[in-house]
């Protein structure tokens, strides 16, 4: 049976939200999130990843608003869709991996004269 909470309270979640494949540190310490909008991740995430994904049913009127903002109805106006917008967008971005050396196949550098003449 839900509580009163959860009936009534706009993206609740009875547990934390993490993405370590793409934050291995949590949000707040990525740099790419404000604090309210790390708040709102940690607190809120899986409530919005499930409306986002068709999982949940919005309830209130902010999570029917959430998912119209998740179908591209209207650009991210709240806490909650800011940062989900910012989420998925760094999901998304190409990760560039730097390596030190050369990268280039090695080339024959053996001892052949064959174009020089001694004569």
């Amino acid at each position: 049976m839900a509580t009163a909470q959860q009936q009534f309270s706009s993206f609740f979640s009875d547990r934390k939200f993490r993405d370590d494949d793409n934050f291995p540190y949590g949000f707040d310490r990525s740099g790419e999130f404000t604090p309210a909008q790390s708040a709102a991740l940690v607190a809120h995430g899986w409530a919005m990843k499930q409306l986002a994904t068709g999982e949940r049913a919005p309830v209130t009127e902010e999570e029917h608003t959430f998912v119209a903002f998740c179908r591209g109805a209207h650009p991210a106006a709240t806490v909650y869709e800011k940062a989900w917008e910012r989420y998925t967008r760094v999901c998304q971005k190409d990760k560039h991996f730097y390596t030190v050396g050369d990268s280039r196949p090695a080339t024959n550098s053996g001892d052949d004269f064959d174009d020089f003449d001694d004569d």
